[in-house]
């Protein structure tokens, strides 16, 4: 669920952090030239570097040579051992 929908939530969460005065004033007045305050500043900031941090861990990097690997070995047929195992009556059922 992208983070931007969130805020029709009901803000019920406190987030408190410790920071050093000069970061304190540099996030006031980057908030202030946005024309906000420093919670929906902070707020933005903070939910574009989750949804990136989450897109970065969900995402497979491959080399050129690794991705026609892959290619070839999906447009090979199955082999026959792993459609015997597919084909193969659960245990669990």
């Amino acid at each position: 669920m992208p983070l931007a929908i969130l805020e029709n939530e009901t803000k019920s969460m406190r987030f408190d952090l410790r920071i050093e005065p000069s970061r304190k004033s540099a996030y006031e007045r980057a908030a202030a030239i946005n024309g906000q305050t420093v919670s929906q500043w902070t707020l933005a900031n903070l939910d574009a570097a989750a949804e990136r941090d989450i897109a970065a861990a969900r995402t497979l990097h491959l080399t050129d040579e690794a991705f026609a690997q892959i290619c070839d070995m999906l447009d090979k047929p199955m082999p026959e051992e792993l459609q015997e195992l597919i084909d193969r009556e659960p245990l669990w059922v």
